[in-house]
């Protein structure tokens, strides 16, 4: 179904994001929400989109335009809505929304009060009362604004103690004139700053949070790799803030291109870089079955848990295989799982080679295929598939393709 609405975040890491919102439900929050977003105490913010309104579940008090807004009503449109320390702009699906100023919070309930006073007094007091209730009140606000200056002190110093117990050096706040506060910087792990938000909420202090956590920025990644088929992409923190470092078998071309134009788009991410271990880890293998006189006889793939070679060896062959990989793994003991099956190669040469073998020639320096079309396959030829001939013996033809080495036995 089209969507009639969409909604615009003002602040935080998705800032600037607008987001279509269909008929229905639609979540924010952690666990299993439309959109992924640190609330304190866990919180759900769910939006009820109908046909012509939107209603709002908030587990906490819902703001608009400053003003305490109450949610049996449906949520207005072009306004500035705050819940939860996340302000957000709501639209119909063509409309402009630009980014507005964040309003500060207007409790209504001093003013009403003073204006009851001050009719009581109008009608009931004559011109000396009511000088004297005018100068009892100025009194009175300033009393109250030294105690409201002496509870931000307190609690902007309170904060700060938070902040530094946590280890959030990062974190930089910046307390505005209405009493609210703006948290910029940068984080590792949100969840700390859940105590922070929670410390805010419980003190009444309104917050924007502007803050760049790397835990996020791994999460939005990871969605983009998935998104574009790489599901089994790893996303680790960099070096610097706000870098990642990306492990996986990924080939420069189109797709990648696509790839780098989402991750470009990832608010706060200011870099990162690819490590294709994977295809490192093959060729030290193939490296290691050649000097070892093995590599003719395997087929070998590799997966995101372990390494799978496959091909019949004799009983001295398998324990020379044996030893080799202990000796991988005794100097290396992160490198991946090898298992080993002693079976039979499945002859793929009808699905990978472009015709029949015809013949097999040439000398102990050079050797090569020659196949029925006239074709000649030494070691380095690249057929059109993909597939790069590795090594010719007698036993077979080795040939690689990303993380997948094919032996084709030779029967001659």
């Amino acid at each position: 179904m089209k969507a009639q609405f969409k909604v615009r975040l003002l602040n935080g890491i998705l800032n600037g994001r607008e987001i279509l919102l269909p008929e229905g439900i639609f979540t924010f929050g952690e666990q299993d929400c439309d959109i992924f977003l640190v609330l304190p105490d866990a919180h759900i913010l769910t939006l009820k989109i109908e046909e012509n309104e939107i209603f709002m579940e908030a587990q906490c008090q819902v703001w608009v335009n400053g003003v305490a807004f109450d949610l049996n009503h449906p949520l207005p449109l072009h306004q500035v809505i705050e819940v939860d320390g996340i302000y957000m702009l709501l639209g119909t699906h063509d409309d402009t929304l630009t980014a507005m100023p964040l309003p500060r919070r207007v409790d209504q309930r001093p003013s009403l009060w003073l204006s009851v006073l001050a009719l009581i007094l109008l009608f009931t007091f004559l011109g000396g009362v009511y000088w004297l209730s005018s100068n009892k009140n100025r009194l009175l606000k300033h009393s109250e604004k030294k105690m409201i200056e002496y509870q931000s002190t307190n609690i902007a110093s309170q904060l700060a103690k938070k902040l530094n117990t946590l280890k959030l050096k990062e974190v930089k706040t910046i307390w505005q004139p209405d009493g609210s506060v703006i948290l910029n910087g940068y984080c590792q792990n949100s969840d700390l700053i859940k105590n922070v938000q929670n410390f805010l909420l419980a003190n009444e202090i309104a917050y924007h949070n502007n803050l760049i956590c790397d835990d996020h920025l791994m999460l939005s990644v990871k969605n983009v790799f998935l998104q574009f088929g790489y599901p089994d992409v790893e996303v680790k923190q960099g070096s610097l803030p706000n870098t990642l470092v990306i492990h996986g078998l990924i080939q420069s071309g189109p797709e990648w291109a696509k790839v780098q134009e989402a991750l470009s788009s990832i608010a706060g991410l200011k870099g990162w870089s690819v490590v294709n271990n994977q295809g490192e880890q093959i060729k030290f293998l193939i490296q290691q079955l050649m000097e070892s006189d093995l590599l003719g006889y395997l087929s070998m793939e590799q997966n995101k848990q372990n390494i799978v070679m496959s091909g019949w060896l004799s009983s001295e062959q398998q324990k020379k295989l044996n030893e080799m990989l202990d000796n991988i793994h005794q100097k290396d003991p992160t490198f991946p799982k090898v298992i080993y099956q002693n079976i039979p190669v499945f002859d793929q040469s009808a699905q990978i080679l472009p015709s029949p073998v015809m013949s097999y020639g040439g000398n102990i320096k050079s050797v090569f295929i020659d196949l029925e079309n006239g074709q000649r396959l030494q070691v380095g030829t690249v057929l059109s598939n993909g597939y790069k001939v590795i090594f010719i013996g007698k036993q077979g033809i080795q040939l690689i393709k990303g993380n997948d080495m094919i032996h084709i036995p030779l029967n001659f």
